[in-house]
């Protein structure tokens, strides 16, 4: 899809630049899936309106939840999971925005999302949309973040190079190719640091959208799904957020003849690199919270095994 010389005005209010909201599963991987530019008319793409700290606008959506609000609380009803390849000037990118092509009128603000405003409904939560970008190594596999120590390959702002700060989105990192032949499992036994990942955002996920992680679990007070996480894993380089997890979780083997189980993050190496770009320690950016540790908050049972690493599940302690 090609886009040039469109023009959207909504005043005074927040906006989609494509949509206002949405929900469900939207995949823009392919090659020129979205393309911003001046056509051959050389007209750029003009938005026009609000977009605050509280409300940020977004390019492609305005808000990926749909909320319903009763008498004493506020719940997320449905939300949406938006899958982007990679971007700007990757050989195969799906997403870009050619320079000059997209001109944004929402005053001095320095509150916007090139993908989508809102997407964050609660980071304690599990009812929130999900936003994944794709990092590929020239063989096509999906790249680790932050590993090279002069630059950081997450995204960078496209539109003027501008870095939009945004408190109501998170980042995550080839979700899309995680996922692959790997959302018709359960993800019971996570043994590799890409599961891992995987089971965090469906944790972080709200419930329409958590069968794009991992297929539908039944955990009840009579037959509890407990997950079991175990083994050497090194998330050094993977967009893991400490999450709140839906059912029981077992930390390592479940049987005390098994291998030793250790959770490495890398928050001080990857924050490193950057820092100059969205810092993870900064809550006002889309890669906030990240490689902080391994739960947000439990409600659920958490059984460590005796050959495991407890200290190692935390990631950045302030």
């Amino acid at each position: 899809m090609t886009i040039s010389g469109s023009t959207l005005n909504a005043g005074t209010a927040q906006f989609g630049g494509l949509v206002y909201q949405a929900t469900g599963y939207w995949n823009a991987t392919a090659k020129d899936s979205i393309v911003f530019t001046t056509g051959t008319d050389n007209k750029a793409n003009i938005f026009t309106g609000k977009s605050e700290k509280e409300n940020p606008s977004g390019l492609l959506v305005g808000t990926g939840l749909l909320t319903e609000t009763n008498t004493d609380q506020t719940k997320t009803t449905s939300a949406l999971y938006l899958e982007v390849g990679t971007w700007g000037s990757a050989v195969d990118s799906a997403y870009k925005i050619n320079d000059n092509a997209v001109v944004l009128k929402i005053g001095d603000s320095k509150y916007f999302d090139e993908l989508a405003g809102i997407t964050r409904f609660d980071d304690a939560g599990n009812s929130n949309a999900v936003v994944s970008l794709a990092v590929r190594y020239s063989s096509g596999k999906a790249a680790l973040i932050d590993k090279d120590s002069t630059t950081t390959n997450t995204y960078t702002g496209q539109i003027g190079k501008e870095n939009y700060k945004n408190t109501k989105t998170r980042y995550y990192y080839n979700l899309d190719s995680y996922r692959k032949d790997k959302y018709t499992t359960d993800l019971k036994n996570i043994t590799s640091e890409p599961d891992l990942v995987l089971w965090s955002a469906a944790q972080y996920a709200a419930e329409n959208i958590r069968t794009c992680f991992r297929k539908k679990i039944t955990s009840t007070p009579d037959n509890l799904f407990v997950t079991s996480i175990s083994g050497n894993l090194n998330l050094d380089g993977y967009s893991y957020y400490p999450v709140t997890p839906l059912t029981p979780v077992h930390i390592g083997s479940e049987s005390n003849t098994g291998s030793d189980t250790n959770l490495t993050f890398a928050y001080d190496a990857m924050n490193t690199i950057e820092k100059t770009n969205k810092s993870f320690s900064d809550a006002e950016h889309q890669h906030y919270l990240m490689q902080h540790g391994l739960f947000y908050n439990t409600s659920h049972g958490v059984l460590v095994n005796e050959k495991s690493n407890p200290p190692a599940m935390l990631g950045r302690i302030e």
